[in-house]
């Protein structure tokens, strides 16, 4: 038979009460320390984030003003190369190739070389 008292019974519920009331402290502590970590966390993410756009927006403006300054020379170069023609003429391009070739003969052979192989090998996958 389990002869316990009214006395062991407020005690045990005096101690499981301040126990409970221990482990909610330590719970909410935990918490507070987790919600902590949480935001901490997500401040150096967020800061990690924003260094990594910067660093984005700033490859992406040097590579568009590259392209645009690739871009730009291109077609200054193409422009230049077709006054230079339509002042010529297919005659005065004709004569400037021969005096180039007479300059540098081996360099023109090379080139020359260069796309004969060239022609060669495009002719022969098809």
């Amino acid at each position: 038979m389990n002869h316990t008292s009214e006395a062991e019974v407020g005690q045990a519920k005096d101690t499981l009460s301040n126990r409970t009331d221990e482990l909610t402290d330590v719970a909410a502590v935990k918490a507070r320390e987790a919600a902590s970590k949480a935001r901490e966390t997500a401040r150096d993410v967020g800061h990690s984030l924003g260094e990594a756009a910067e660093s984005l927006q700033d490859k992406i403006r040097r590579t568009g003003k590259d392209a645009a300054d690739v871009v730009s020379s291109v077609s200054e170069r193409v422009r230049s190369s077709a006054t230079y023609v339509q002042e010529q003429g297919l005659e005065g391009l004709m004569d400037d190739v021969g005096t180039l070739i007479k300059r540098y003969p081996i360099q023109a052979v090379l080139i020359g070389v260069g796309v004969g192989f060239l022609l060669a090998r495009g002719s022969r996958d098809e």
